[in-house]
């Protein structure tokens, strides 16, 4: 337990001479800390690597090679995990902490081992140091397998990587929109513990580490990690593992991470997210990229998500049941007339005007409990709505014309082609009448509970306003009579009561049929 600054020289040679696949963060929080003590030149200028033993993920220790250009001894300086590094150590050097003599004592492996969890458990991570003269050295010889042997340990160096402050405040909203959590990582596990309590990780308590997971076949560990929330001591093979068979049993996965060890669950993932401050390679795999501290901006992502893909299921389903219930209405009209019910450029301009007003969904509010848990779409459920709402829209049409039928001065059916007035005036009317229904669906549709969300946003009500505005004087305007075959129904008082009433019975039977709708699927859209 004594300090030195020896331990951190040695730490700081592995880390300058270094370019494997080690901990860059790591490595320049060494570097850094080194230039607060002494001179970066003071301790390499008569040092030269002459090899390297690269990081890899099975080993978890980094190497260097050193010739001391002032004495032509060469010394091998090792850097990584504790118990990895215990491993390849058969002796441990005490330095005095101001004499700086050192003693060459017999390694207590569970002496280190206990301190570096004392340590873990005040949330610092951990790395061992080790170093070794040696005599004779070959460059890229095979012969050199045996370097990292008979070491000497030579202390520990502890770091602190504050969790972010909005970390917390995340891990509860994501809870409270059913994002579930856990946490992926080749920390120790107590480390791990003490900082999934630090950010109020559900169930901080159990862990499974990576050495298990490896006895485990696909089935039994999807339901272990299904309720446990930490893995510790992983390597990017198993991370990338665990991300693939989330997805395969149906799960969107995110997952967030900026080191080397990352980047192969992160292209396993349906989003990767890497932070701007990590590796080249993490931020290469990644899909989005973080600029800022705040994490809060993973949640807004999350609520938009779902938003936009709630709004684009309002329009799929209402365009599809607003389609349905036309061709339903052409398709009877056009058995029943002896003329078309609708010209080719009404019907064209009617899917313009319908196509504008649907504008306004992209920004419609949606109701919570589309945003309390992700959702799949449901084609059973996207074709039920199509035909209720579909045949609802195409019964109050056939309602249309039989008022129409009735109140007209000629009845529809005996009307021909040479009728051309009385057949402008048929159409115009359906025509308006088709709209208003349709503005009145997107209305009454939108939400679940239309007391609560009344309220629309601008957008919306200018976008509303604009099409009922537009169908209502188009018919009253010269030239567009014209061109769009119009004939103005509103100069027969009888015809706006007929709109009036039929659109009313008709906003009634959409809160019926809704409530029946839910009832049945649970949930509107």
């Amino acid at each position: 337990n004594r300090k030195n600054k020896k331990i951190i020289e040695h730490a700081f040679l592995n880390s300058f001479f270094q370019t494997g696949l080690a901990s860059r963060p790591i490595d320049l929080a060494i570097i850094n800390e080194i230039k607060k003590i002494n001179s970066i030149d003071h301790l390499t200028k008569d040092l030269e690597k002459i090899d390297e033993i690269p990081f890899d993920f099975q080993r978890r220790i980094v190497s260097v090679v050193v010739l001391n250009h002032d004495n032509q001894k060469k010394r091998i300086i090792s850097k990584g995990a504790v118990e990895e590094i215990l491993t390849i150590c058969n002796k441990i050097k005490i330095i005095e902490t101001n004499t700086l003599k050192s003693e060459i004592l017999p390694l207590n492996k569970e002496q280190i081992i206990n301190q570096t969890k004392y340590y873990n458990q005040k949330g610092l991570r951990v790395i061992g140091i080790a170093d070794k003269e040696i005599s004779s050295f070959v460059t890229n010889d095979n012969s050199n397998n045996n370097l990292e042997k008979n070491m000497t340990f030579i202390g520990l160096i502890t770091f602190y990587d504050k969790p972010k402050p909005s970390a917390i405040d995340l891990i509860q909203s994501l809870n409270k929109y059913n994002v579930k959590v856990k946490m992926l990582t080749g920390d120790d596990a107590i480390l791990s513990q003490n900082i999934a309590k630090q950010i109020q990780l559900e169930h901080p308590d159990e862990f499974l580490l990576g050495k298990d997971i490896e006895k485990m076949n696909d089935n039994i560990l999807y339901q272990k990690v299904l309720n446990i929330n930490i893995l510790a001591k992983l390597n990017p093979e198993q991370k990338r593992r665990i991300v693939s068979l989330f997805r395969q049993k149906g799960h969107i996965v995110g997952f967030m991470g900026d080191g080397i060890n990352d980047a192969a669950a992160m292209q396993a993932a349906n989003l990767a997210i890497a932070v701007n401050s990590g590796v080249d390679i993490a931020k290469e795999s990644a899909d989005v990229i973080l600029l800022g501290e705040d994490l809060k901006v993973l949640q807004d992502g999350i609520l938009e998500g779902r938003k936009l893909s709630a709004n684009t299921l309002k329009y799929i389903k209402f365009t599809l049941a607003a389609n349905f219930g036309n061709i339903l209405s052409i398709v009877f009209a056009s058995l029943c007339l002896k003329f078309i019910p609708l010209l080719p450029i009404q019907i064209l301009f009617l899917n313009l005007i319908y196509d504008i007003i649907c504008l306004s969904l992209g920004s419609d509010n949606v109701d919570s409990i589309y945003l309390k848990k992700p959702r799949q779409w449901n084609f059973k459920n996207i074709i039920h709505f199509t035909l209720l709402f579909g045949f609802i829209a195409f019964m109050f049409d056939v309602f249309f014309y039989l008022g129409l039928n009735l109140f007209y001065d000629k009845s529809m059916t005996s009307i021909t082609l040479e009728n051309v007035t009385d057949i402008s005036f048929i159409q115009t009317s359906w025509f308006i009448f088709s709209i208003w229904s349709q503005i009145l669906t997107i209305y009454h549709l939108r939400t679940e509970n239309l007391r609560q969300n009344y309220k629309i946003n601008r957008i919306m009500l200018g976008l509303f306003l604009l099409g009922g505005i537009i169908v209502t004087i188009l018919p009253c305007i010269p030239y567009t009579k014209k061109a769009f075959a119009f004939v103005s129904p509103f100069e027969k008082p009888w015809y706006i009561i007929l709109l009036i009433i039929i659109l009313i019975f008709y906003s009634c039977c959409l809160t019926i049929a809704k409530k029946i709708f839910i009832k049945k699927h649970q949930e509107l859209i």
